[in-house]
């Protein structure tokens, strides 16, 4: 038994006032989707990486960018699960924000941090998964396994 599928190209001009990434974004929830994982996202120009960063900060915070190398997404107040398989773990304040890190090499308990401090990169799980509680504000997590 032979299953063909077929694929649906959307095809846009090139001098337009959105970029693809939006483009596609808009296209995905049209179609329902609520998760959505642009992969290739941060591994190309950097300008374009920006404005993916930019578009998950300021226009789909449920956004995930991904390469074969990193993820990015944003953690909100909650609890939220690391799971191991990142070798460095950076934590970035988008606003004023309450922080705590559980079962990683260099933890928190209800640290305030702002988009000014820069020391919670390059963190690490120290066993499968890491819990990270945030009680107020939110933080943009870069997860890599680039050296």
């Amino acid at each position: 038994m032979i299953l063909c599928l077929q694929t649906k190209i959307y095809k846009h001009p090139i001098q337009k006032d959105e970029t693809d990434s939006e483009l596609a974004i808009r296209t995905c929830k049209e179609f329902g989707y609520d998760e959505i994982i642009l992969w290739g996202a941060i591994s190309g120009r950097l300008d374009h990486t920006m404005i993916n960063i930019l578009l998950l900060i300021h226009r789909d915070p449920s956004l995930i960018l991904m390469d074969e190398m990193q993820k990015v997404h944003l953690l909100s107040c909650g609890c939220h699960t690391i799971q191991k398989g990142y070798q460095h773990i950076s934590f970035f304040a988008l606003e004023k924000t309450i922080i705590s890190l559980e079962n990683f090499l260099y933890p928190l308990d209800h640290q305030l941090i702002s988009s000014s401090d820069l020391y919670l990169s390059s963190n690490s799980l120290l066993d499968e998964d890491g819990l990270v509680t945030i009680d107020q504000g939110k933080v943009l997590c870069i997860e890599s396994n680039l050296k």
